[in-house]
């Protein structure tokens, strides 16, 4: 028997500061319609809410297309998921939708 193998973490480490691959994708989520009103998006809202896709906190492959405006109430809200059911959608379903969106067109 040789000595153990050392292998790299499982999970890459986490960097606050989105890759190339990521702000790729956000650059395409800010040019997507609002998901609140239906209006100019033009802010990345990355997703608060708990779910099993998610590898870190603020995950920046999980996230919303929003306008300021929206984005505004739904932190001045202060819950996520009431205020995405309030506007009619579940915002995991949507942000899982979008990222692998992405990553069929080669953007992730």
């Amino acid at each position: 028997m040789g000595a153990p193998v050392k292998h790299k973490p499982i999970r890459p480490k986490y960097n606050p500061k989105p890759n190339a691959r990521e702000l790729r994708h956000h650059k395409r989520l800010q040019e997507l319609p609002c998901i609140g009103c239906g209006g100019a998006g033009g802010v990345f809202h990355h997703l608060l809410t708990s779910c099993p896709e998610k590898r870190w906190r603020r995950d920046h492959e999980l996230g919303l297309p929003m306008c300021d405006s929206c984005h505004r109430a739904l932190h001045a809200d202060g819950n996520e998921r009431r205020w995405c059911e309030l506007a009619g959608f579940d915002p995991v379903v949507e942000a899982v939708f979008l990222r692998n969106e992405s990553v069929y067109e080669g953007i992730l």
